[in-house]
């Protein structure tokens, strides 16, 4: 048993917040649903209809893994990670963003919707992994010059891994299963789909999308989406799991529609005027929303109601009544009191300035409800700051590609977070670059946000997730300036009876404490993470409970070596495995292909790679030393510089090696490396970094003769590869990654990296070579065993001729921020992203050119 305290925390590190008061809501105006006209049927005419399936295709799957980052390594922020999507062509980019949960129920799905060429991307919340299909096939070419206007939505907890795609060009409505990649048309046999049949005929001309889909309700046990085409006057609710549709024909032109219930429709025309369709059993009515002030255009409704203790904050009363949390484009918030049931409702609004709503969309995946947590999250465009940072001095940033406005009503906020980006894609024309980032909500009310460019970002914006993400930050990481203390009540170390590897639990739980489940955290004698006497680290997937080193010292000197027998034995027999295994294209290819853009960029800098190495040669022009011959005369005109002597020259610029440069890549792999591996995937990016090194540096061996060696808490020199055989096959490479990690997972814990550094630094000086570097990758994890920066700058600078540097790819914290300022400038860096290691290593040999 053991029990955490931290100390409360009454500030979170936002570095991309900027807050203001909310402008209090009040009533602003009152709805009558009234008959629109005494010439107009109240009744409306409804069409029941049986959905036909065409297919379905199959298209084939395809698997990327993405460089997914922790954007909480060093410090804590409403964002929580971010990653880029492989896009198939570089004209391609990111149109729509929809999410549901997977069939667990535990995770959830998130696809993306790609354009030129269409494509779908799926991924889960918390994996690397993402599966796309290409569409290509199922769209009309570009030589028509057709571009493709796409949205989607999910079919909820029902279907988890279907959605439905629809093309507002052309209005084709596709439900393609992202699990199987089967896709199959949807054919309504309504209005709608001999318009797009017609359309479907004709020359593919250039044509603005003029369809739309609303799916406020796709989230639902019963996901209902409605299409309608502007300007049109009817519309046709979907239900794919029922195989029907409805098409209902209305008594003016539909510009907009909004569902805030499977049984209402908030139908706008062109002149703004609201009309409320509703559904009483098989009756279909249709009554005017008389307003008595004037509205402005719905962008958003909540399809469920807000808690009462919200309706009460906003009115001031407590309130029992029918009530939407609803988006316009002209205030803040909107709240619907008796809506959408009563015919009597009050909107009480939060205004915006009359010129703060002018590039506010109007359409599209902008806009997020958060009912739960009473939140309004819209998408900004970044090329103009919200006017009120641009008040208080902000200025246009290129590194933004939008900004996430908050409303929050329960503490009457406006926050405005920064969303970092690369910029619009030049390739994006029919993309326009005046919106910000896509968003959708998440299960458990957190945002994804995506670019056109495929620059995903999960947020946390509400206040109760911050909290219990913070919570679970300070644990893991702490604060020199905040308080933290762990207590374990234990009946001393006598509990730790003999190391084992521990049961298998099918169902994949986790477990703390305790000594019987293998993979489990904080407990005793069992493979697993973070406790005491067991044989060997045992990555389970879980949450790590990390008991602290004094316990680690207190187990018995008999079970530590039984322990340590058990951990050699299991790490010979991975070793015979690595040895003997054929080799495995699809793991060294996970690698691989994480850095293959990166190795060229590498190998950019191996080719620039300049003479460093001093002669002995004659150095003419002295004030002394031996007569020279050619500059008698100079001499008889009363010139010193007459002189010649022996010494060394530095090469001209651009002059070839005469020796190869001499590298050692001192590589981390301690226990901390797989420890942590699961909190900002650091073995995982280090090993990457290593594959990077072997094939960028192969055929080089004239230029640069390298070995890697690696350094842990059981041994300082552990030989990898050698500088006389390099790795020259994938084999070789990928065994070399299998030891890496092999040993990270059986090794003592313990550090070496002060008496590795200097035994690297020691062997390489005493071999002849161009110019000599050490460069040691670390995860900063230092302070854990007394190693203070001090001392770690006295090993990189303990020998003149060997240029060391140091790499932290891991960081619990800020730790490696503080390292980076504390050690001698230029000869550290801190690299949490495998894609800058290029340019590091370009820095690092150019400032030995440049001394």
């Amino acid at each position: 048993m053991f029990s955490v305290f931290t100390s409360h925390f009454a500030m979170i590190f936002h570095h991309y917040d900027f807050r203001y008061p909310l402008p209090p809501l009040s009533l602003r105006a009152k709805w009558n649903m009234n008959k629109i006209s005494a010439d107009t049927p109240h009744s409306l005419v409804v069409e029941h209809k049986s959905l036909k399936l065409k297919g379905p295709v199959q298209m084939p799957l395809r698997n990327h893994t993405v460089d997914r980052n922790s954007a909480r390594s060093t410090h804590f922020t409403e964002l929580e990670s971010m990653w880029t999507l492989p896009l198939i062509h570089e004209s391609s980019h990111i149109c729509d963003v929809t999410t549901s949960l997977d069939a667990s129920g535990e995770a959830d799905l998130i696809h993306f919707a790609g354009v030129n060429s269409v494509c779908l991307y799926t991924m889960k919340s918390g994996s690397r992994d993402v599966t796309w299909i290409d569409l290509y096939d199922l769209f009309p070419t570009s030589r028509h010059r057709y571009q493709p206007s796409i949205r989607v939505a999910s079919l909820g907890s029902t279907l988890p891994s279907c959605l439905l795609m629809h093309e507002q060009v052309a209005n084709i409505l596709l439900l393609i299963d992202s699990e199987s990649g089967n896709v199959s048309r949807i054919e309504m046999g309504g209005l709608l789909d001999s318009v797009a049949d017609v359309f479907t005929r004709k020359n593919w001309r250039t044509k603005k999308p003029s369809y739309r889909m609303c799916a406020d309700l796709q989230h639902e046990p019963q996901p209902l989406v409605t299409l309608y085409e502007i300007g049109s006057n009817f519309m046709t609710a979907v239900n794919v799991l029922e195989g029907t549709c409805l098409e209902i024909h209305l008594p003016v032109d539909v510009i907009h529609v909004r569902m805030p219930s499977p049984a209402h429709w908030l139908v706008e025309d062109k002149n703004n005027r609201f009309y409320m369709v509703e559904q009483q059993g098989s009756r279909y009515s249709i009554q005017e929303v008389e307003s008595s002030a004037m509205t402005s255009p719905v962008v958003g409704v909540s399809s469920v109601p807000l808690h009462k203790s919200v309706i009460q904050a906003v009115t001031g009363e407590s309130i029992q009544s029918p009530n939407r949390l609803l988006v316009s484009t002209c205030n803040y918030a909107d709240v619907a009191l008796g809506f959408p049931e009563l015919s009597e409702v009050d909107i009480y609004s939060s205004p915006r300035e009359a010129e703060n709503h002018k590039d506010l969309p109007s359409n599209g995946p902008y806009v997020v409800l958060v009912p739960n947590t009473a939140q309004i999250v819209r998408s900004l465009p970044g090329h103009v700051p919200p006017k009120l940072l641009s008040q208080d001095g902000a200025m246009h940033e290129k590194s933004v590609s939008g900004y996430l406005e908050i409303t929050d009503l329960v503490r009457q906020k406006l926050r405005y977070l920064k969303v970092p980006g690369t910029g619009p894609s030049p390739y994006s024309m029919w993309n326009t670059s005046a919106t910000g980032p896509m968003i959708s909500r998440l299960s458990n009310d957190g945002i994804v946000s995506v670019d056109s460019r495929g620059r995903v970002q999960i947020w946390e914006t509400s206040q109760a997730l911050l909290d219990s993400s913070l919570q679970g930050w300070t644990k893991l990481i702490g604060r020199d300036d905040q308080d933290l203390q762990i207590t374990y009540e234990r009946d001393g170390v006598k509990e730790c009876d003999a190391p084992k590897h521990g049961k298998v639990d099918p169902t994949g739980s986790p477990h703390v404490g305790g000594n019987t489940w293998a993979g489990g955290s904080g407990g005793r004698d069992t493979a697993g993470l973070g406790g005491v006497g067991g044989p060997y680290r045992l990555d389970g997937g879980h949450d790590v409970h990390q008991v602290s080193q004094q316990v680690k010292d207190q187990v018995p000197e008999h079970i530590r070596q039984a322990a340590r027998e058990m951990g050699e034995k299991a790490f010979r027999e991975r070793l015979k495995q690595i040895q003997m295994s054929e080799f495995d294209a699809e793991i060294y290819h996970s690698f691989y292909s994480q850095v293959k853009r990166h190795i060229q960029s590498m190998r950019v800098v191996l080719d620039s790679l300049q003479a460093k190495g001093k002669e002995r040669q004659w150095l003419k022009n002295q004030t002394h030393g031996d007569l020279d011959d050619g500059r008698i005369i100079e001499g008889l005109t009363g010139e010193k510089t007459i002189y010649r002597r022996r010494g060394e020259k530095e090469p001209e610029p651009g002059s070839p090696q005469q020796k190869p440069k001499r590298l050692r890549l001192l590589v981390d792999v301690s226990g901390s490396m797989y420890r942590f591996n699961g909190h900002d995937y650091r073995l995982q990016r280090e090993m990457e970094a290593v594959c990077m090194v072997l094939e960028a540096f192969l055929g080089y061996e004239e230029k640069l003769k390298f070995d890697v060696y690696g350094h842990s808490g059981e041994g300082f020199s552990i030989k990898l590869t050698s500088a006389e055989e390099p790795p020259k096959n994938n084999k070789q490479r990928l065994q070399v990654l299998q030891t890496m990690h092999a040993h990270s997972q059986f090794c003592l814990s313990g550090d070496f990296t002060l008496r590795a550094t200097r035994h690297a630094i020691e062997e390489i000086s005493k071999e002849e070579a161009d110019e000599h570097f050490v460069i040691v990758l670390s995860d900063a994890n230092l302070d854990r065993y007394g190693i203070s920066p001090s001392s770690f700058a006295e090993a990189l600078s303990s020998k003149e001729n060997v240029n060391a540097y140091a790499i932290f790819i891991g960081s619990l914290g800020d730790q490696a921020d503080r390292l980076v300022k504390q050690l001698p400038s230029g000869h550290s860096f801190a690299c949490l992203d495998t894609a800058k290691l290029p340019h590091i290593l370009q820095q690092i040999f150019t400032s030995t050119f440049l001394k």
